[in-house]
Parts: C-alpha cells; sequence; structure tokens
C-alpha cells in the first residue's frame, strides 16, 4: 500500500501498470487454484469417509470395520481423483506444447 506512495507512483499509475499483467497471472491463479484444489479433495474425500465410518461403528457396533473400511474408500477414491486430475494437467500442458519445466517445446 505505501510501497506506491513511498516511490512517487500514484494509484492510476500503479493500477494501469497491473492491468498490463492480469491475462496471464489470472490464468497462472487458475491452474495453479485447480491443482492445490486436488489435494484438498483429496483430504475431504478421507475425512468424510471417516466420520462417516465412525458413525456406521457407532450405530451398527461393528467397531473397528466400519471405520477400515470407509477409510480406504476414501483413500482409493481420492487418490483415483488426484491421479485423474493429475493426468488430465499432464495433457493438457502436453497439448500447449509446454514442458514440464515451463519452457516452450517448440
Amino acid at each position: 500500500m505505501w510501497s506506491c506512495c513511498l516511490n512517487g507512483v500514484n494509484d492510476a499509475q500503479y493500477a494501469r501498470s497491473e492491468e498490463v499483467r492480469l491475462p496471464h497471472d489470472r490464468q497462472d491463479n487458475r491452474e495453479w487454484v485447480r491443482y492445490s484444489g486436488l489435494g484438498v479433495e483429496l483430504a475431504a474425500a478421507v475425512v468424510g469417509c471417516l466420520l462417516l465410518g465412525l458413525w456406521i461403528d457407532r450405530h451398527f457396533e461393528t467397531s473397528p470395520w466400519g471405520t477400515v473400511v470407509c477409510i480406504v474408500l476414501g483413500l482409493v477414491g481420492g487418490l483415483y481423483n488426484l491421479i485423474r486430475g493429475a493426468l488430465g494437467a499432464f495433457k493438457g500442458s502436453a497439448q500447449t506444447g509446454v514442458d514440464s519445466d515451463g519452457a516452450d517445446g517448440g
């Protein structure tokens, strides 16, 4: 906030300089958010299935098998989703001609 005022750049100049980089930065942010969401989905699947397994164990008195089965199902489903998303990201970068290090493939 204060760095723009201390360097003698007013808010209008600062805003114009940011507008030039926004389209590329927004695209990078979308990809980063999408890929970071894969890990959150894996954790959510495991935690959700854990809670379901605990409820099954308490309701049907099947301890610990309801929890064990639900955790395994959550891990399998979460890992499937993670691998599917990672392969989709890899295919997307291969189609655009960008190597894994970000260099242009051409």
